[in-house]
C-alpha cells in the first residue's frame, strides 16, 4: 500500500457510521414497505364487521376499530381545522365524544333535533329516531380537548371525564391509518437519522481525498505522512487534531492542512435562539478553498482551539487568526486579488 493510500485509510471515518447508516437505510425501506402493505390492504385489513362496540372508559380499545349508535347530537362544542368534536348520546343516553367533519353533521339532522327537544322543557318530546351507526378508531382524549369541552359545558374536566370516559371515536382516522402511522413515523426517522451518518461519512471521504489531491500537488505528501507517524507515535495517538511541525492532521475531520496554505483560520459558531448549538475552527485556504477542523466538542475544548490558533500562528505569521470585521475586509480583498 503506497503512502497516499495509507494516509486515505487513516482519514477515512470509522465503518461503524457506515454500517449504521446502511442499516437504517434498509430500516427505512422495510418500514416504508410494511406501511405500502397496509396502505394497500395487504396486511393489516380491516373492515366494519371487525369493529366492536365503543366503550370510552375501556384504555385496551384505544387504537381500535368502534362503532356506536347514534340517537341523539348536539352541535359541534369544539374543533381544530376540519376536526369537530360533538357530544353525543345512544338510546341509554350513554354519552360519548366523537370527531368528524362538519359536513357529516347533516347526516344527524333527526339526531339533533332530537337532542335538543330532550333539552327544552315544553313537555313534548320527539319521538326517538333511527340511530345512525358511526365507525371510528378509539382515541385518547387530549388534555386540552378535555379542557375546551368542560368550558364549553359548563362543568369541571373531572366531571366531563366521568361523564364521557377517556376515549373519543375519531371516524376522521381508519384503523388502517393508525396502524400505519408508527411505520412512517418510524421510517422517516431511520431515514432522516442514517442519512445523516451516510452524508458525514461520505463527506469526510470527500474532504480527504481534496486535502491529499492538494498535497500531491504540491509534493508533501510523504512529508506530511512522515511527520504524523512521528507525532502519533510520540503521543500515543490520542491526539486530534495532530499539531506537528508543518501540518495540522485532523483525523475526525477527515482533514489535512499545511499551515503555510492557510491564510484565515477562526471559530464558526451556530446558535438557534442565541444558544451555540454546534462549532467548529475554519481554515480558509490559498487557493481559496475552505476546510473544518477541530469540530469536536467536550471539556478542554477551548484549549485544543487555543493550540491549534497558536500553532497556526507560530508557524505562519502571515496567516489571520479569529474572526473580525478587519480579517473579513482583508480575505475579501485577498479573494478579489486571486480569482
Amino acid at each position: 500500500m503506497n503512502i497516499r493510500s495509507q494516509f486515505e485509510e487513516y482519514l477515512r471515518p470509522g465503518k461503524p457510521r457506515l454500517v449504521i447508516g446502511a442499516v437504517c437505510g434498509v430500516a427505512t425501506l422495510v418500514l416504508a414497505a410494511i406501511a405500502l402493505l397496509i396502505y394497500a390492504g395487504v396486511i393489516g385489513r380491516t373492515s366494519k364487521e371487525s369493529a366492536v362496540a365503543f366503550n370510552p372508559t375501556d384504555r385496551s380499545l384505544e387504537g381500535t376499530s368502534v362503532y356506536f349508535d347514534v340517537v341523539s347530537l348536539d352541535t359541534y362544542a369544539a374543533h381544530r381545522d376540519d376536526h369537530y368534536y360533538y357530544l353525543a348520546t345512544d338510546s341509554e343516553d350513554y354519552a360519548i365524544v366523537v370527531c368528524m367533519r362538519a359536513s357529516e353533521e347533516k347526516r344527524f339532522a333527526d339526531q339533533q333535533e332530537y337532542w335538543q327537544s330532550q333539552k327544552v322543557n315544553t313537555g313534548e318530546v320527539s319521538s326517538t329516531p333511527k340511530p345512525v351507526r358511526i365507525y371510528g378508531v378509539a382515541s385518547k382524549m387530549p388534555d386540552n380537548l378535555v379542557d375546551t369541552l368542560a368550558t364549553s359545558y359548563g362543568v369541571s374536566a373531572a366531571n366531563l371525564t366521568e361523564k364521557v370516559g377517556v376515549l373519543y371515536i375519531d371516524t376522521m382516522t381508519t384503523p388502517r391509518d393508525a396502524m400505519m402511522t408508527p411505520f412512517i413515523v418510524a421510517a422517516i426517522v431511520a431515514a432522516i437519522f442514517g442519512g445523516i451518518l451516510l452524508f458525514g461519512y461520505f463527506a469526510q471521504i470527500k474532504v480527504a481525498r481534496r486535502c491529499l489531491d492538494r498535497l500531491d500537488r504540491e509534493g508533501a505528501t510523504q512529508q506530511a505522512w512522515a511527520e504524523l507517524q512521528n507525532y502519533l507515535s510520540t503521543t500515543g495517538g490520542s491526539a486530534n487534531p495532530a499539531l506537528t511541525a508543518n501540518f495540522i492532521v485532523s483525523k475526525k475531520e477527515g482533514a489535512v492542512i499545511a499551515y503555510a496554505d492557510i491564510v484565515w483560520i477562526y471559530q464558526h459558531v451556530m446558535r438557534r435562539n442565541f444558544v451555540p448549538v454546534s462549532s467548529n475552527v475554519v481554515c480558509r485556504l490559498r487557493d481559496l478553498d475552505f476546510i473544518n477542523i477541530c469540530s469536536q466538542g467536550g471539556k478542554g475544548r477551548a484549549n485544543v482551539i487555543n493550540e491549534v490558533f497558536s500553532a497556526v500562528s507560530a508557524r505562519n505569521p502571515a496567516a489571520m487568526i479569529g474572526y473580525s470585521d478587519e480579517n473579513v475586509k482583508a480575505f475579501d480583498a485577498f479573494q478579489r486579488q486571486n480569482r
